[in-house]
């Protein structure tokens, strides 16, 4: 097993000019728009530094990725009755695993 020494991480803090003073409703959507981009530029030097964590940090990001494709597809094309199988399906002649009508 290979230890690696725990390295404290101090993520980098964005330029007091890339921070909102205030309240947040006190910004317009144009402010808000740039804080998100100054958000994502600190998100994105971030991963670029490679720190130990990014492989689990990617692999998180890929699954979620790939559940929002699923989950749009699946608004997109719902599965039939018929495609579901003999379990779920609800149409006439559809038998349950335990050979009862559904």
């Amino acid at each position: 097993m290979i230890r690696v020494d725990p390295v404290p991480f101090e993520p980098p803090r964005a330029p007091a000019w890339a921070r909102p003073g205030g309240s947040f409703r006190d910004n317009s959507e144009a402010d808000a728009l740039f804080f998100a981009g100054a958000a994502l530029a600190a998100l994105d030097s971030v991963a670029k530094s490679d720190p130990p964590w990014a492989g689990a940090f990617r692999r998180r990001l890929a699954l979620k990725s790939a559940v929002a494709v699923a989950q749009k597809a699946l608004l997109q094309n719902p599965p039939s009755s018929v495609e579901m199988g003999p379990v779920r399906g609800t149409g006439a002649g559809h038998v349950g695993l335990q050979g009862a009508p559904l």
